[in-house]
């Protein structure tokens, strides 16, 4: 596999991951620390930039 195959294939393998028993009980708890130490109050929003299906 050349470097821009491997990096290529990257994103995908990490949001498919993310589809696996242990990735979405790390993806629960990561959103609700996060939650937790923003702390939004009624009525904000908060911009999530990153890559999500």
């Amino acid at each position: 596999m050349s470097e821009k195959q491997r990096f290529d294939d990257w994103p995908e393998r990490y949001d498919r991951w993310f589809e696996t028993p242990v990735g979405k009980a790390v993806l629960k708890y990561e959103t609700g620390l996060i939650l937790e130490l923003l702390r939004p109050g009624r009525g904000e929003r908060i911009l999530d930039a990153g890559r999500r299906r």
